[in-house]
């Protein structure tokens, strides 16, 4: 492996690792209170990044792209990794509140940040709307898988409408929703509607980014440190490895790839986190497995981006 896929590599993932030390260091340096990159979060999520998503799904010739091969096996790979996770879990004397986070942990990963801007950096140059459609599949099977896990471990009733509800106001999936409306109708943005939806895109990253990494809080791993490791080492090395090399074996190269590898590659996802604490999970451990996931990511990321780079595989 030469040294020019080494640092193509690196300017892969060094951006990201940069907007997340920026977001800690803001808060340890500037006193900015965790409230408040709450709020930025909850502004990223209702803005930026529904318009990074609309636009990566509405600037795409979507009759030309071929959806049905990475949405089949990104959706199967995820059921399979769930029925796996809460098998092997279910075998082992730990805590109920403690399996439905291992298990949320195993499939729902952070694809909503770093799938598209990720898949760019690997690719050079913007993705297809493949990414964004991608991205609208996996937001609904994240939600409903992670519902049903959690529910069935606190013991509490599960609401099918609520979910529902939840869902038809996320502001990513009514994002998609309306790119795909607006390119399968041919209607076309111009002049300032276009250039404000163009800037908010660009913020989209840096700002969740920020958000995220203020929220950082490193401590002590609740309960036995071997699970937490070994959950971080099923979440960061050995589902992925597995889920690209059965693609590979199917053939996906390219673009399908890379899409796959950050959504099954990617660390957990911060909404893991909010899901264990409000539906009676363990909330520290949830906390500890997105920290330490995230912090050690960009290390796992590079690793895999450099072998199937020199690989020939993108």
């Amino acid at each position: 492996m030469n040294a020019d896929i080494l640092l193509f590599s690196l300017s892969c993932i060094l951006p990201f690792f940069c907007y997340l030390s920026i977001g800690y260091a803001s808060k340890r340096l500037l006193k900015i209170r965790a409230e408040s990159f709450i709020d930025i979060n909850k502004l990223a999520f209702h803005t930026v990044l529904p318009a990074n998503l609309f636009l990566n799904i509405y600037g795409s010739e979507l009759g030309d792209i071929d959806f049905a091969g990475v949405l089949a096996f990104s959706v199967i790979a995820l059921i399979i990794a769930v029925v796996f996770f809460w098998t092997l879990y279910q075998m082992r004397n730990i805590p109920n509140t403690d399996r439905s986070v291992f298990i949320q942990a195993s499939f729902r990963t952070n694809f909503i940040l770093f799938g598209i801007p990720l898949t760019e950096r690997i690719l050079g140059h913007a993705p297809s709307g493949l990414a964004g459609i991608l991205t609208a599949a996996v937001i609904p099977a994240f939600n409903v898988l992670a519902i049903v896990v959690l529910t069935i471990y606190s013991g509490s009733s599960f609401s099918f409408s609520k979910m529902l509800r939840d869902m038809a106001k996320n502001p990513l999936l009514a994002a998609a929703a309306a790119a795909v409306l607006l390119n399968a109708f041919g209607y076309r943005l111009h002049g300032m509607t276009l250039h404000i939806l163009r800037s908010l895109a660009d913020a989209a990253i840096p700002i969740a980014l920020m958000a995220l990494g203020g929220r950082f809080v490193f401590a002590r791993g609740s309960g036995s440190v071997f699970y937490l490791v070994e959950a971080l080492l099923f979440r960061l090395a050995l589902i992925p490895a597995v889920a690209t090399a059965a693609a590979l074996m199917l053939g996906f190269r390219g673009e399908a790839l890379a899409l796959i590898l950050v959504l099954f590659g990617s660390p957990t996802s911060v909404t893991s986190y909010t899901m264990a604490q409000q539906m009676g999970g363990n909330e520290r451990l949830a906390a500890q497995l997105l920290v330490y996931g995230t912090s050690l990511s960009s290390l796992t990321l590079f690793v895999f981006i450099s072998i199937y780079k020199a690989a020939g595989f993108f």
